[in-house]
């Protein structure tokens, strides 16, 4: 211990010498104490990468099974009369499914398994937005306070997931201050000069927001701190509190190529620092989705083939079953390459790919290869149980016409089909479409 009362780790060598005609040691006193705190932090965030890729496999694997439960509920949902009770059951089903859709997307949000709608957004307006909606369930006896920068200062990324990081932090500051307090959010463009590495977190040269949340409350006992974005982990009563609130932040943010940090301290409330690449400016208002912009889009597929590409044996023929209602004659492959051998037997005849991305055998990427190598003006259709990922881009950047995140709703997959093998006229100012990251 150190006369400022601070422990410190040392290593210490000696060695024994002659000084002044005398046998002495001389010792060598190296300190290692910040050396330690980083081996610690690699470790800690080697073990949160470790379960995010798990946390990311069990949400795509469940993300396939609610798409069975989905898919044939919606079947049924269509052969029921719409005064039958069994209406109300299955809006039960629903209802349920959908609740653990939420769960797994927070999941694939701490795994980091991408972007589901990505577009450039003032982080002002959605601040604001989410003040807005916590007053549904944070008491009037909880002030916000705003200090934003003069100006918008504009990101690219998914707004959704932005709020929901935001309405988690909103929530944590809420349950630490039962009695009321301060919410202050503040926002300031910053410039990192060099590469800044913090917790073993490097921040690119660039300009960046940064973002605090900060808040009055009860704080953070010290041996929780080195937990706090850890799934799972909480600090609140059981039945409480998930315990995925800063772990889908956390997630979030780093998939945003942003870092997260906690600084907290017993009865002196906890900030929440978060620094985010910054863009020079929204872009126009996006594009709308295939479901959107098309509702009169036919739902009959009478006279079209279809080739469906999915590993899961219930998802593939929820598909099939699904496209053959609306008059579609359905061809099925199990993997990539059985997708690429039954394209090749009927390329000419094959008006629509649904593909799966992540399979055996063959992923759906270099199944895509293949198959546009047959046939490079064939419409492909992308399904994945992660999100709008690396491979997806990559995907449509090579022709794919459309995406969609499973669970997948059947009336959107329809309409998204029609619009591809019918596609709306342009008008001819827009025919040439904008170059860039979809």
């Amino acid at each position: 211990m150190c006369g400022d009362g601070v422990i410190r780790s040392v290593l210490i060598r000696t060695t024994v010498s002659t000084f002044n005609g005398r046998s002495a040691i001389l010792a060598n006193l190296v300190d290692l104490t910040e050396t330690k705190r980083l081996q610690e932090q690699v470790v800690h965030y080697q073990k949160l990468e470790s379960i995010g890729t798990l946390a990311g496999g069990i949400a795509h694997d469940f993300n396939n099974i609610l798409q069975g439960i989905t898919g044939y509920t919606s079947l049924v949902r269509m052969q029921v009369p719409p005064d039958s009770p069994l209406q109300g059951d299955l809006a039960m089903i629903e209802d349920a499914t959908a609740r653990a859709t939420v769960l797994t997307r927070k999941l694939l949000g701490f795994a980091r398994k991408g972007k589901y709608v990505v577009q450039e957004f003032d982080i002002h307006e959605v601040i604001d937005a989410v003040i807005t909606l916590s007053r549904r369930t944070i008491p009037f006896t909880v002030e916000f306070e705003r200090a934003f920068h003069a100006g918008p200062l504009c990101v690219r990324g998914d707004r959704s997931q932005m709020e929901q990081v935001l309405l988690n932090l909103f929530l944590n500051a809420r349950d630490a201050m039962p009695g009321g307090g301060r919410i202050r959010v503040e926002t300031q463009p910053v410039t990192v000069d060099g590469d800044l590495v913090r917790d073993n977190h490097v921040l690119k040269t660039g300009r960046y927001i940064r973002l605090v949340v900060a808040d009055t409350g009860t704080g953070i006992d010290p041996a929780n701190l080195p937990r706090v974005f850890d799934p799972f982990f909480t600090t609140k009563a059981q039945g409480q509190g998930s315990g995925l609130g800063l772990a889908t932040a956390y997630g979030i943010v780093k998939n945003h190529q942003g870092y997260i940090y906690l600084d907290s301290k017993p009865d002196r409330g906890t900030r929440v620092l978060i620094f985010l690449p910054a863009t020079d400016a929204p872009a126009p208002a996006a594009a709308e989705s295939a479901s959107a912009a098309a509702p009169e889009a036919a739902l009959s597929l009478v006279g079209r083939r279809l080739l469906v590409v999915d590993d899961e044996t219930i998802n593939r023929l929820f598909l099939s079953r699904l496209l053959r209602t609306a008059g579609a004659d359905i061809l099925e492959a199990a993997d990539g390459q059985q997708a690429v051998c039954v394209f090749r037997d009927h390329a000419d005849a094959i008006d629509c790919v649904i593909l799966d991305i992540n399979m055996p055998v063959k992923s759906g990427d270099a199944a895509l290869a293949e198959i546009q190598a047959i046939r490079a003006d064939v419409p492909v259709v992308v399904l994945s149980g992660y999100g709008e990922d690396a491979s997806v881009y990559q995907m449509l950047r090579r022709g794919c016409r459309g995406f969609l995140h499973k669970p997948v709703d059947a009336v959107a997959l329809l309409q998204l089909i029609g619009t591809v093998l019918n596609p709306p006229t342009a008008p001819a100012a827009d025919a040439q479409a904008p170059e860039g990251e979809p």
